[in-house]
């Protein structure tokens, strides 16, 4: 059985993360946090270093301020599908 961090990561490997939209980055980043909790750090960090525009320390501050509600890794694995 894959492990949950395992799926993320090659959902938002196939995904990618070229020029989103700052409101589809925090969606995403949601979503890593619905799915994963705090474990999921290194992966919205990691994921978030593939855009030119990633800045490390904005990505720590954003990811502090997740508190998803309504959105969990079926948002992952339908955009990496697109």
């Amino acid at each position: 059985m894959v492990n949950p961090v395992d799926r993320i990561t090659a959902a938002l490997e196939s995904m990618g993360n070229g020029d989103l939209h700052y409101d589809e980055w925090i969606r995403i980043g949601h979503a890593i946090k619905a799915e994963l909790g705090e474990a999921g750090l290194p992966v919205w960090l990691w994921w978030s270093s593939l855009s030119a525009k990633n800045d490390p320390r904005l990505s720590r501050k954003k990811w502090a301020t997740f508190n998803p509600q309504r959105i969990g890794a079926g948002t992952i694995f339908w955009e990496a599908a697109r």
